[in-house]
């Protein structure tokens, strides 16, 4: 919407009712882990990836009021829109470990 913001309308708390409007969330993880043993010491060396398939996920949803339209002479506001922001998750996340028994 555009247009002037109502100034005795301070917050604006949309969270309970959009988390249940949010996409189903989507993720596929693979892994992998070699265990060893040389010498004295034992350990495990792995790789995972997560979100293997890059689903885009939306983790949340957030509104701001941003100014477009600085004040002319006269007047008191100026133009304001509300604008929706979504958080998302990171995409393919590789990870490397490697943990080690002495």
């Amino acid at each position: 919407p555009r247009g002037p913001i109502d100034s005795d309308f301070e917050e604006f708390n949309p969270f309970a009712v959009n988390t249940r409007r949010l996409p189903a969330y989507r993720r596929i993880d693979l892994a992998g882990q070699y265990t060893f043993q040389w010498r004295q010491i034992s350990g495990d060396v792995g790789l995972s990836i997560f979100n293997v398939l890059n689903f885009r996920n939306i983790q949340s949803r957030h509104y701001a009021t941003v100014l477009t339209e600085l004040p002319e002479d006269g007047q008191e506001e100026g133009e304001y829109e509300l604008q929706e922001l979504e958080i998302t998750s990171l995409g393919i996340t590789p990870n490397i470990f490697l943990n080690l028994r002495f």
